[in-house]
């Protein structure tokens, strides 16, 4: 049975000349199934096991459901004998579909497998392919599929273009819903292939799988994982099928040991029947071989491993120089096991370092096993300086493994740094008077202030948890009960271990004020996961009678805690309300999100009690600006939760969204984000389409905002009668034609002579409209005929005055600048047509314009980068994207590739100025804007670059950097990780040249 995923993809990127024994490298663009089936040509490449043949076989079957023309065929049979390769359609529907004008999708599968006889049958499969598709390439979406370690990036991709290339034109696309056929442009330069990977598993799509298997309680399930830290044993389907199936059985997800264990086993068996049988490895053989090289991984401090027959001067270590009695073929089908990730330049790595340690531990517990090497082999581990025994930094990984398997190398880290436990391997398999004593030393340490960051991980929090600890871990909180980080510590514990005998414990941190934020709201989430309802709203009520100013934070996770609102909860909330602390700018703590969420899960019935009241906080003196902005200062942070609960009030057209208040609310909101540089999405609440669509709704808006645009305007005497005074400030009112008969019957129901004018001008405008229509000014006559004001109106507007001699002249100076515009919109258009084939011609300039001055950006380069900024479609307010791969839809393939090579290239030429050497902040040089783009793209593009830098290059990294606007790039936390004496002693001279506050923010958050 299929389950469908929604699987997402990632491209992988195409160089203009690339080796056969390089690998792609990852980009920024990902799409899902369907756009891959909209593109003509496709290469899905990913690691066995991870669902890729289950998807195209599926998507075949379901383009067959939907009428299209799709066929699923496997590449080994498709050399030997095409007409019995088909397992989706059949050899009758694909020649009748041959024969017949429509577009079809041919999905082949799988390149690894059509390999194993001969490296030649791939190629003879393609040409197969190709002769029969002779007729229809144009109009066949073609899709192939294999493991990344079976693709040549050059060869394979020269045969397949050779084989299946499209003249530049259109080509037949996908049909539309009327049964016309979209078109897709196809473009002669460069590869016509979009080469994508599979990526691994998220959390939606574990529990949509998990739900599929007879999970029921998803939510349980993933709670499971996350406390097994075991989310790296969730990549693949493969992987969660036996997962799902372990917890069906047991009702628990198994230690962090079986289910190491079980994955090495797993990931070391060839998933494919019939590679396994062309490519046997015993299982012994394999788990030595590969024990074998994580041991030496570790010893050497190397991260990749050169496969046989890779790229000559490829960094990594030889695995031929450690099993050197292996055949290079038998070693190389080691290392394509799922137990390794392809990487780059003709290198593999283990999928997962946990599982690197896990394997050399299990090398070095065999050596521990001879007493002749014992002494040895622990001096790796610990070794004396100045009289005093340390841990060795790059093995000390290793030693929670080893520790459960070795009682002497357990009683050194005992000894030692007791911590380590915390740190990996699995310590709830060690004896309960060992991680007791264990957990008692470490808050010995934290309380002498010795702790060290591992002690607070989660992970390491979730390893350790187990109820057999909660006598001492309840003897801890109330010994150490003063100590803040302690208190927090523990908290954390008993709610990943689920730790219910310390339910009193927890209870007594929740409720006293006493206690900083983050160890009560640790004992928070505690009570909700080991307690009931009951002690959740006990805490509630005693939060609620603190004295003084209640905390932002606190109330925050107490109302996520509320999954079913009540009148009792919210009248609780709206009694914290008017308590809280003041909030602070750059202190965000999620209390707004929560709180509209609470609304959003609310009976309609308790938010519409609630709406005028949260709107008499909302406007609640002093306010910002009388009559043009008066919303409170004290709760202006409330206008997405008061937004939210109108949004619940109108999606189901409960009256009281038609309320004086809910109304208030409708007229604030677009204000606050007008007026708020901070303010959140207001589209996301998608009000404006509420409003449009009930049309109740939608008109007593429009006489809100007439009735406030008058209170607006009473001090000056002016009126308020013309429907444009209205409409230009109601952002969520809108009329089209066929409102003009409500707009009349307004004429006639409105009691206020303003208002009556006001719907005859607002009728009038549906009166043009609507193309001037006879019948509609003949009703607009008639409505007003009884009001003399409203007659003399109708028929001014019906038949207007001749224009003087000034009116014209400004008519005619419009249209003279109207023409003018146009014609310079023309020539832009013109300009922008024209340039693809100017740039193309331009290629080795747009690399490098070879210009004396090394760090001038040419004309050409400057309108690249424009042209990447105005068609990103993600744009946000930074400086920089790395988005050149959008100008391929206009520009072709060779100027964008030579774009962004050149500046790429650029950066390491250019050295920005700091704010503490005079760069203006908020102000951009076009030298700094062309490096730091080129910077972020080739840190999308390569993960590792921050890792690779010299020195120099990190410290010209910072400065680019710190140029960023709103923040650091993305790519910032990976240059501190790899050079952080550079970035903290460049941070330091910056925050006293005045850093942007958020990126100052960020750069405390380095230093903690």
């Amino acid at each position: 049975m299929h389950i469908e995923l929604d699987r997402t993809f990632r491209e992988l990127l195409l160089k203009e000349q690339m080796a056969d024994t390089e690998q792609l490298q990852p980009g920024p663009a990902t799409f899902t199934l369907p756009a891959l089936l909209d593109e003509l040509r496709v290469v899905v490449l990913s690691e066995g096991g991870s669902g890729k043949t289950q998807e195209i076989r599926e998507a075949a079957r379901r383009l067959r459901r939907d009428g299209k023309e799709a066929f699923f065929l496997r590449l080994e049979h498709v050399g030997q004998d095409f007409d019995s390769a088909f397992e989706v359609g059949s050899l009758e529907q694909f020649q009748a579909w041959l024969v017949s004008p429509n577009p079809g999708w041919v999905l082949l599968d799988s390149i690894d497998e059509s390999r194993l006889r001969s490296p030649l049958d791939f190629a003879a499969a393609m040409r197969v392919v190709g002769k029969r598709l002779s007729t229809a390439k144009p109009r066949t979406h073609l899709l192939l599929t294999g493991r990344a370690a079976a693709w040549r990036p050059q060869t394979d991709l020269e045969l397949c273009d050779s084989l299946f290339h499209i003249e530049a034109g259109r080509a037949a696309g996908t049909e539309g819903d009327i049964g016309t056929q979209d078109t897709v442009i196809v473009d002669s330069a460069g590869s016509q292939f979009k080469i994508v990977t599979l990526q691994e598993l998220s959390r939606d799509q574990i529990k949509t799988f998990a739900s599929a298997k007879g999970i029921a309680d998803t939510e349980r399930f993933l709670d499971d994982i996350e406390r097994a830290d075991a989310w790296s044993f969730t990549a693949r389907p493969q992987d969660l099928l036996e997962l799902t199936e372990y917890w069906l059985d047991k009702k628990c997800i198994g230690s962090r040991l079986e289910l190491m264990k079980n994955s090495v086993k797993r990931r070391l068996k060839e998933p494919s029947q019939s590679r396994a049988e062309a490519q046997p490895l015993p299982d012994d053989k394999a788990l030595e071989g590969v024990q074998l090289i994580a041991a030496a991984l570790m010893l050497t401090g190397i991260q990749n491993i050169r496969v046989p027959d890779g790229i000559n001067g490829a960094r990594g270590l030889d695995a031929g120089d450690l099993l050197n009695d292996w055949p290079a073929p038998l070693l190389g089908t080691l290392l394509q096991r799922p137990l390794f990730d392809q990487d780059i330049y003709g290198t593999v790595r283990f999928h997962h370092r946990s599982v690197k340690e896990y394997l050399a531990a299990q090398w070095f517990l065999k050596l521990l096993g001879h007493e002749t090497s014992r002494r040895r082999v622990e001096e790796l581990f610990v070794r004396e300086q100045y009289g005093l025994e340390v841990v060795v930094p790059s093995l000390r990984p290793l030693l929670p493994w080893l520790a459960v398997e070795d009682s002497r190398i357990l009683a050194r880290v005992r000894q030692i740094a007791p911590e380590i436990l915390f740190e990996g391997g699995d310590p709830v398999r060690l004896p309960v008077d060992v991680r007791s004593d264990t957990l008692e030393q470490v808050c010995a340490q934290m309380a002498n202030g010795a702790s060290s960051m591992s002690m607070a991980d989660f992970s390491a929090i979730q390893r350790f948890a187990a109820h057999d600890l909660t006598d001492a871990l309840r003897r801890l909180v109330r010994s150490h009960e003063a100590n803040e980080e302690i208190v927090y510590f523990l908290m954390r514990m008993v709610w990943q271990g689920r730790l219910g005998g310390a339910l009193a414990e927890a209870l007594h941190v929740a409720k006293s004020p006493h206690t900083q934020d983050g160890a009560r709201v640790a004992a928070f989430r505690a009570v909700a996961e080991v307690g009931d309802a009951a002690d959740m709203a006990s805490i509630r009520d005693s939060f609620l009678r603190e004295p003084g100013e209640l905390s932002r934070r606190c109330m925050a996770d107490l109302v996520s805690h509320i999954e079913r609102p009540d009148q009792e909860t919210l009248q609780w909330l709206l009694g914290c309300i008017p308590r809280l602390a003041l909030r602070k700018e750059f202190s965000p703590t999620g209390l707004s999100e929560q709180i509209a969420s609470f609304f959003d899960r609310t009976e309609v019935a308790l938010v519409a009690g609630a709406i005028d009241r949260l709107h008499a906080m909302l406007v609640e003196p002093p306010v910002f600006e009388r009559r043009h902005f008066e919303v409170s200062l004290r709760y202006r942070w409330l206008c997405r939760p008061v937004g939210a609960a109108v949004r619940r009030l109108a999606a189901l057209r409960d009256p009281a969204a038609l309320r004086p208040s809910a109304l208030a609310v409708l007229y604030l909101l677009p204000l606050d984000a007008q007026y708020n540089d901070h303010a959140f999405d207001l589209e996301k609440l998608g009000l404006a389409k509420l409003v449009q669509q009930w049309p109740a709704l939608h008109w007593a808006l429009f006489w809100h905002v007439v009735e406030q645009e008058r209170a607006n305007k009473a001090e000056t005497d002016g009126r308020v009668t013309e429907a444009w005074m209205a409409l230009s400030v109601a952002r969520y009112v809108s009329f089209e034609a066929p409102d003009f008969d409500a707009a009349v019957d307004a004429i006639d129901s409105r009691t206020l002579p303003e208002d009556r004018m006001m719907a005859l001008t607002l009728g009038f405008r549906l009166y043009a409209l609507a193309g001037h229509k006879p019948e509609h000014a003949s009703r607009l006559r008639t409505a007003a005929a009884a009001d003399t004001h409203l007659a003399a109106r109708v028929e001014l507007l019906l038949n207007p005055p001749e224009k003087d001699a000034a009116a014209m002249r400004i008519e005619k100076e419009n249209a003279r600048w109207s023409r003018q515009a146009k014609a310079r919109t023309a020539r832009i258009e013109k300009a922008r047509r024209d340039a693809p084939a100017r740039l193309d011609a331009l290629v080795d300039h747009l690399r490098d314009p070879g210009f004396d001055d090394p760090i001038a950006v040419s004309q050409a380069q400057g309108y690249m980068l424009d042209r990447m900024r105005e068609l990103d479609e993600n744009k946000g307010s930074r400086w920089s994207n790395g988005h050149w791969r959008g100008l391929e839809r206009e520009f072709g393939i060779k100027s964008p590739r030579a774009f962004r090579d050149g500046i790429v290239r650029f950066w390491r030429r250019h050295v920005p100025k700091l704010v503490s050497e005079g760069a203006e902040i908020g102000k951009m040089s076009l030298a700094d804007l062309f490096g730091l783009t080129g910077l972020t793209i080739e840190a999308t593009e390569d993960p590792r670059l921050c890792v690779s830098l010299s020195a120099d290059e990190a410290a010209v990294a910072f400065r680019y950097a710190v140029r960023e606007l709103n923040g650091f790039p993305q790519w910032f936390p990976a240059l501190f990780n790899a050079h952080p004496a550079i970035v903290k002693s460049m941070t330091l001279a910056e925050v006293g040249h005045e850093l942007q506050m958020d990126q100052a923010d960020t750069a405390s958050q380095y230093f903690i």
